[in-house]
């Protein structure tokens, strides 16, 4: 199981273990940060390109990008290919649930069933989904 928390210092957990911000900084973190933003679809490698380098991708993008999933595999202890947590997907990549869970998703479906339910669910939804919130997002 991987943890990502995006609310206050971006955070990754995997099995329990939290990876030091040494082992993940950089191009690789801003890669799972853009990812985990995503919700869980597909984002295309032109656009990570694009967010990754604001605007201005370097000619030999194609390649760097997939150097930088490969270190975030690598760090996140996964594989590659579409039945990964980190999946390739038809000309892009994605982080794939249940396998990942991000706060920020949490945050949405908890907001969701709040919004859904019963009075007393919709306050404990919203209390729950309050208590993710530790700080500003990302």
């Amino acid at each position: 199981m991987i943890k990502v928390r995006l609310f206050h210092a971006t955070t990754v957990e995997v099995d329990g273990r939290v990876l030091p911000t040494e082992a993940l900084r950089g191009r690789p973190r801003q890669i799972l940060e853009i990812l985990a933003l995503a919700g869980g679809a597909p984002v295309a490698k032109d656009r990570l390109a694009d967010l990754v380098w604001e605007g201005h991708p370097p000619a030999s993008h194609h390649g760097t990008l997939e150097s930088y999933v490969c270190v975030l595999r690598r760090c996140l202890g996964v594989r590659s290919g579409r039945a990964s947590a980190l999946a390739t997907s038809a000309g892009g990549y994605q982080l794939v649930s249940p396998t990942v869970w991000v706060d920020l998703d949490e945050f949405r479906r908890l907001i969701h069933e709040a919004q859904t339910g019963t009075a007393a669910q919709t306050v404990a939804r919203t209390v729950e989904a309050l208590d993710l919130v530790d700080g500003e997002l990302l």
